[in-house]
């Protein structure tokens, strides 16, 4: 692969060992995780009401469609395995009732309900998520893997499709809570690990921290100060800083102490973001002095850990138990009943991660199908990334100017500072290029149409390379895109192919339970360090910050070892590997032949601004590729046998006829008439602006339909006329769907792919010059 120099055709820079050839310049791994739903579709059937009840007149429907929908739940209830997906993703609602109620069917009795419609469709929504979206969510969304080697012909499928392996690991937040416990015992302070924070930088004199005015910084705090160097605790700082500044050790650990709560430095036991949180902790504890604390803290970790282990394997009617002694006694090791923060990811203190037994081999035909129309994509994501990219470019370097003539000397930290909306995507400049890239694609796009529109690539490619023409990327992490891409059975056995969502500038494969369900980890990273082989610049999150999990991304988590610089902006863990990163405030900013560059002056290098917040720009446009604007009706559009767009409705939340309220009409009989006047199809996804990710809905299903409302009610109520509901065909339908168990039975799936591009980014990481370096 070589550099992007404008003029070189495209298919002159592919061919790698790790990609196979799409078209174009484009190229895909050859290796695919597939996701799908964990449990089959066919669940589903029995939320269903037949037609004819549906139908019909009389107060006869209206019991016959409440005892379907009761039995539906009934059924789903004493399905083990819906239950054990259930007690993994919310054991709240086990311990409340569902256990005892489902115990109470499998006795044979009736048990009482109250709420029970309120409950009936809680149970519907767990129950549509597990058998009809494709996840990679332990139990419920185990992942398989895939081979795009076109080796053969047809697609070949290997394994029952159940799960091969699970895996249970800690929250990242669980481990935490027992850092914290330890930094708040006095036994454990003189042996606290101690540094500056990451986010900080300190010259000797001056100590810059991010959004302040750099501050002086003399006497017994700069004595502590320059004696962090990451491998003395608190207790040898304090000491030696007392001797050399005159002061006693108790002054010096009570300003340790005021100096980590002001957040200038960490002294504390770090838990990066990892899938094994618990081993850092406990390498930690391990270099603690020998002794019994050591010993007692060691021997908390290990029991927790061999808790934890316990639910890798646990049987199903034990795992509630098992997962309450876990929290239990991680509450009695942290001092509290529930330590769990109040977020949105990790309601338990563990999760468990699965490999289904299933290995795909995918055929050259389907292979063929996707290069000329998935080129076209590619090239169009490329466009829109790169226009992005230019404009943010354009705005940080007008907003440095306007620093730099007001200060001086602009660090990193303070461009992020004053950017904070661009690089957010609140910028009004992001809202142009969007509408842009929309009115590009609707030259290729027919506007209406009835069924589904086919296209030819052959026809189309002309017109989509003037309207995309190529741009090279602007940072390391735009040379990737993940499209995700579904297998449609056909009736007559051949496939086509139908495109989900497109994840621009992102390798979705980054998140860390593809690496730790990979059978191949190291080659997934030697892929990754083969695609970014000019290097690439990274921020450190904080644990706390908006997205971060224990098992997606962000943080990264195929590094390549050694090949990435870091820096950091907030009070992060540090990195898993132990590797160095650059404090925000020490990186200086200055315009070099209309770049921005950003230099670390201590150390001699410098890198392109827009590198440094890649990420950031990663996260304003991966979920940006929407070709079609909003419009009331969208057909279905086919390149070649590519579905690119699939047929769609938006309507405003007030003119869907929803009851006013709960259980007025089981049969939501205006509702089902609406849709079929719109020319919906029985099964649909849904997308509320209260709930970015859609959910299915089958118009044939009462509770089903009550969700349905109530999220539309929810969505107007909070969003008023402005809300709009997004309909979007189910598309491959049930008849469609490819991927079955060894019992026959059906799930949804898609195949999460890795697409790059042959142009690359120059060198990242540049030597200083020294007559431009800028000193202090």
């Amino acid at each position: 692969m070589g550099q992007y120099t404008g003029d070189t055709e495209p298919e002159q820079l592919t061919g790698a060992a790790h990609l196979v050839p799409l078209a174009h310049g484009w190229s895909l791994w050859k290796v695919a995780a597939v996701r799908a739903a964990g449990l089959p579709f066919e669940l589903l059937d029995a939320f269903a009401a037949p037609r004819a009840v549906l139908d019909a007149r009389g107060p006869d429907r209206e019991e016959e469609l409440v005892r379907i929908s009761s039995a539906a739940v009934d059924e789903a209830l004493c399905d083990t395995t819906f239950r054990t997906a259930l007690t993994w993703q919310n054991p709240a609602v086990l311990r409340n009732w569902a256990a005892g109620y489902a115990a109470g069917l499998q006795a044979g009795g009736a048990p009482v309900l109250s709420r029970r419609r309120r409950k009936e469709v809680l149970i519907a929504r767990y129950a549509q998520r597990y058998c009809a979206k494709n996840e990679t969510v332990g139990f419920y969304g185990p992942v398989a893997w895939a081979s795009l080697t076109g080796d053969a012909p047809e697609t070949t499928a290997r394994g029952t499709a159940g799960i091969r392996r699970s895996e249970a690991h800690f929250e990242t937040w669980a481990m935490e809570a027992l850092a914290d416990a330890w930094r708040r015992d006095p036994r454990l302070t003189p042996l606290l690990p101690v540094r500056l924070d990451p986010a900080c930088s300190f010259d000797g004199s001056l100590l810059r921290r991010p959004h302040r005015s750099p501050q002086t910084v003399d006497g017994l705090s700069r004595a502590v100060l320059c004696l962090l160097d990451g491998r003395r605790t608190l207790g040898e700082v304090a000491d030696l800083a007392a001797a050399a500044d005159g002061h006693t050790p108790e002054a010096a650990v009570e300003l340790l102490l005021r100096l980590h709560e002001q957040g200038v430095i960490q002294a504390r036991f770090r838990v990066p973001c990892d899938a094994r949180p618990e081993r850092h902790l406990r390498e930690q504890a391990a270099a603690l002095p020998p002794g019994a604390l050591r010993a007692e803290l060691l021997a908390e970790v290990d029991a927790l850990t061999a808790l934890k282990d316990t639910l890798s394997s646990v049987a199903p009617r034990e795992l509630l138990a098992a997962i309450d002694r876990v929290d239990a006694a991680l509450g009695k090791a942290t001092g509290s009943r529930t330590p769990a923060p109040s977020r949105q990811y990790g309601r338990t203190p563990v999760y468990l991660d699965c490999r289904r037994d299933l290995d795909v081999v995918l055929g050259s035909k389907p292979l063929d199908q996707l290069r000329e129309p998935l080129a076209i994509v590619l090239d169009s994501a490329r466009w829109l990334a790169a226009e992005i990219a230019v404009a943010l470019h354009r705005d940080l370097t007008d907003r440095h100017r306007q620093l730099s003539a007001a200060r001086g000397s602009v660090r990193l930290s303070d461009l992020q500072f004053a950017a904070a909306d661009a690089l957010s995507g609140r910028a009004p400049w992001l809202t142009d290029i969007v509408a842009d890239f929309q009115l590009r694609w609707a030259e290729i796009l027919p506007p209406h149409g009835a069924g589904e529109v086919a296209l030819s690539s052959r026809k189309v490619r002309p017109v989509a390379h003037a309207l995309f023409p190529p741009r090279p990327p602007r940072w390391a992490a735009a040379r990737q895109h993940s499209p995700d891409l579904l297998l449609w059975r056909q009736p007559n056995g051949t496939t086509r192919w139908v495109l989900g969502e497109v994840h621009l500038t992102l390798n979705t494969l980054e998140s860390r339970v593809f690496l730790t369900q990979s059978d191949v980890p190291e080659a997934l990273r030697a892929a990754t360090g083969a695609d970014m082989r000019q290097g690439r610049v990274v921020p450190l999150y904080p644990n706390t910050a908006p997205h971060v999990t224990s098992r997606t991304y962000p943080p990264l988590a195929l590094d390549p070892p050694g090949e990435y610089r870091y820096w950091s902006y907030a009070s992060d863990e540090g990195r898993t590997d132990g590797a160095e990163s650059v404090p925000a405030t020490r990186l200086v900013v200055a315009e070099r032949d209309g770049e921005l560059l950003a230099t670390d002056p201590s150390e001699g290098w410098s890198a392109p601004v827009l590198e440094f917040f890649g990420e950031f720009v990663t996260a304003m446009v991966v979920n940006l590729f929407q070709p079609r604007a909003p419009v009331p009706h969208a057909p279905r559009v086919a390149l070649d046998d590519l579905v690119i767009c699939r047929e769609t409705w938006h309507r405003a939340a007030r003119d869907i006829p929803v009851p006013s309220r709960s259980g007025t009409d089981a049969a939501h009989n205006t509702l089902r008439r609406w849709a079929r006047e719109q020319g919906m199809p029985r099964r649909v996804f849904v997308t509320v602006p209260s709930e970015p990710k859609p959910f299915y809905v089958d118009f044939h299903a009462p509770l089903l339909l009550e969700n349905l409302a109530q999220a539309v009610r929810r969505a107007w109520q909070g969003a008023g006329d402005t809300a709009v509901v997004r309909i979007t065909e189910m598309l491959p339908a049930p008849e469609g769907l490819w991927l079955t168990d060894q019992d026959g039975h059906h799930f949804t799936s898609e195949f999460r792919v890795v697409a790059v591009d042959a142009h690359e980014v120059p060198p990242v990481v540049r030597p200083v010059d020294p007559e431009d370096e800028e000193q202090g």
